[in-house]
């Protein structure tokens, strides 16, 4: 039964992509007939509950979407869009001024084949420290704000850091030694203690912090 859905699957959407190549965007409603008549002189009989059903299949796995004449089967034909993909997915956790800058493509450009990405599920878009993060689309979504964050220069020195000093530290001896403003500090410990990287424990009247890893 799996075998024979799958199957039907393949046709339909076979069929879908002749709609689309006819730069026709796709809206179930005005699909159904337009498969009905080019299944009609086939041995195959689905009514329209059961293309409905297929169809809904089809786009639940964002092999095309709603509004688009595009599948998923054709995205990369454009080269920039493409380009921009592969950016993403070798430079995960990229900022949209970044991908603009270092491919030396309009704003406009970029956040219209963003869009077409982010559709099709291709990608992943984070609302992450005031910023528009783009990840790979198939990175779990529960690391997604632990990939960026640790990431930044000011993540990093915190955590070498930490590393070297697995005793525990205060906030206050953290700015010092490395010469960092307090706020900075506080705002890149909380952050890096959301996604459960590094821990604080009271000891005394103190805050002392410590790398996660090194404590389990």
């Amino acid at each position: 039964m799996t075998e024979n859905l799958l199957d039907m699957e393949t046709l339909v959407f076979d069929i879908v992509q002749d709609y689309l190549d006819g730069n026709r965007p796709f809206h179930m409603e005005d699909v159904i007939p337009f498969l009905q008549n080019s299944l009609s002189n086939s041995s195959i009989d689905l009514n329209n509950e059961g293309l409905r059903k297929i169809l809904l299949s089809l786009v639940k796995k964002k092999l095309i979407v709603e509004g688009s004449i595009l599948s998923r089967e054709n995205v990369f034909e454009n080269a920039t869009r493409k380009k921009i993909y592969d950016f993403i997915l070798t430079n995960s956790g990229v900022l949209f001024n970044q991908i603009r800058n270092e491919l030396d493509i309009s704003n406009y450009v970029v956040y219209w084949h963003l869009k077409i990405l982010l559709r099709f599920e291709l990608i992943q878009q984070e609302f992450i420290d005031n910023h528009h993060v783009f990840f790979d689309g198939n990175l779990d979504q529960d690391e997604l704000k632990r990939f960026y964050l640790t990431s930044k220069k000011i993540s990093v020195k915190l955590i070498e850091y930490l590393v070297s000093n697995d005793y525990g530290v205060t906030k206050n001896r953290i700015a010092s030694d490395l010469k960092l403003h307090q706020s900075t500090v506080d705002k890149y410990l909380g952050l890096l203690e959301e996604v459960d990287v590094v821990i604080s424990e009271k000891y005394s009247s103190n805050n002392l912090y410590f790398l996660k890893e090194l404590q389990e």
